[in-house]
């Protein structure tokens, strides 16, 4: 399920290479296979869904629209922007600009109008799956409100922050810097009293952070999305460990958890013996911390990753990445707590190699001569596309958006699925200036 942030810009995609190894005297060099020139598939080409779409814009136009995973155009050219997200219920805005004025339009995934937005209206983001997105009028670009997917305002614009947080719940923000929750209606089901939105880290989790100022101090509680207060408001500071689990802490210092699903029952009497704080939950396995550095446990306590690393980051689709031990290496397991050893000869290999992994597939990027060079292997080592290309994003779980520079520099993209095999080849786009994403 899709998070939807409502902000008032449009988030851009192109990512860098992220933090490198602090381990500067790896001997280990990757291996040479990695900067090969071409790329060797490994397995047969995927199926994609039918409506995958990608949003191009081509320089010799400089209109954008949508292809499909063929190549094949669904929307023309003819739009000055196009929405980077389709959500699950395929709307999607797109925008023109005529007399300098711009004047959008929603349309689905078959390039069918839907509605012409009043000239004066703009689209602020993508829809969500529930089809809502934000909106404001011209005259004041800052105050917002939310539109569905049929052009209609179901909450006026008069807020100057929206997030939704549930199906059909959304946290405010006032013109008067305070922070509640309405409903779709536009009623408060918490009052907008409430100094600061801490966020949250879990898309549809039951309960939001939130801060009052009482005297000289800031006083955190936790609300769920109804508007009723679970944990009061007397801490200094709550964290989102996990779905439904917060850690509480007060002004002595002292952690606690509200833990609404019991997920730590059968390990209270190991945490409190042993002086072990929990960091982060991900439905299957608890990252600990114990003496500054951090480990892994199942629910019943049994320790799974001894506490050695400086950080553990649970990913998306299930694999745990532990970040730096006292070699100063990484480690990456599957979503069965298992080491995936193939990948240890990349990882700490070089220093300005990075990985970025999920879905049996990792993304590489080496910093060489001050410039980032991308690659892509599987879990078992093999090299699908060597260490050579500008930029190569994630496009879903089993396709990748590919960027070259040509000799005149300028940039090529084309389209691979998670075997190597090329779906659209850098010839038959080269000259698009910006390639956007659409989500299946």
């Amino acid at each position: 399920m899709k998070k939807i942030l409502f902000s008032l810009v449009f988030i851009l995609f192109l990512t860098g290479c992220g933090t490198v190894s602090n381990n500067k005297d790896a001997e280990i060099q990757p291996p040479s296979e990695l900067f090969n020139d071409i790329n060797k598939p490994y397995g047969e080409k995927i199926q994609p869904k039918e409506n995958m779409l990608i949003g191009v814009c081509p320089e010799e136009t400089y209109k954008c629209g949508y292809i499909n995973i063929k190549g094949e155009m669904v929307l023309p050219f003819e739009y000055d922007f196009v929405s980077s997200d389709i959500n699950e219920k395929n709307f999607v805005s797109v925008l023109k600009m005529v007399n300098y004025q711009n004047k959008y339009s929603i349309v689905n995934k078959e390039g069918k109008l839907i509605k012409n937005l009043p000239d004066n209206m703009h689209i602020r983001s993508s829809f969500s799956d529930e089809g809502y997105a934000l909106t404001s009028y011209d005259d004041d670009i800052f105050t917002v409100g939310i539109i569905n997917s049929n052009g209609e305002i179901i909450i006026p614009v008069e807020y100057w922050f929206i997030e939704q947080i549930r199906d059909n719940y959304f946290l405010v923000m006032t013109k008067q810097n305070k922070h509640g929750i309405i409903d779709i209606n536009n009623k408060f089901v918490l009052n907008p009293e409430y100094n600061l939105y801490s966020g949250r880290k879990w898309y549809k989790d039951d309960f939001v952070i939130l801060n009052i100022q009482k005297e000289d101090k800031t006083l955190c509680g936790l609300v769920s999305y109804d508007g009723k207060t679970v944990v009061p408001f007397e801490y200094q500071a709550i964290y989102p460990v996990g779905k439904n689990l917060y850690s509480l802490k007060d002004f002595q210092g002292k952690i606690t958890y509200y833990d609404k699903d019991g997920v730590l029952n059968k390990i209270k009497e190991k945490t409190d013996k042993e002086n072990i704080t929990v960091t982060g939950y991900n439905g299957k396995y608890l990252s600990f911390s114990k003496d500054k550095k951090e480990g892994l446990m199942d629910l019943d306590g049994n320790i799974l990753i001894s506490p050695e690393y400086r950080l553990i980051y649970f990913k998306d689709d299930g694999m745990i990445h532990c970040i730096e031990n006292a070699m100063g290496k990484d480690e990456y397991y599957d979503s069965n707590a298992r080491i995936i050893n193939n990948l240890s000869k990349y990882i700490n290999s070089n220093p300005y190699l990075t990985l970025n992994c999920s879905g049996e597939r990792c993304i590489l990027c080496l910093i060489k001569n001050a410039q980032e060079y991308y690659g892509l292997i599987d879990f078992q080592g093999n090299t699908i596309m060597p260490v050579k290309y500008v930029r190569i994003a994630k496009l879903t779980d089993d396709f990748y958006v590919v960027t070259k520079q040509n000799f005149q520099k300028d940039y090529e993209h084309a389209v691979y699925d998670k075997n190597g095999n090329v779906f659209i080849p850098f010839n038959k786009y080269e000259n698009i200036s910006n390639l956007s994403v659409g989500v299946y």
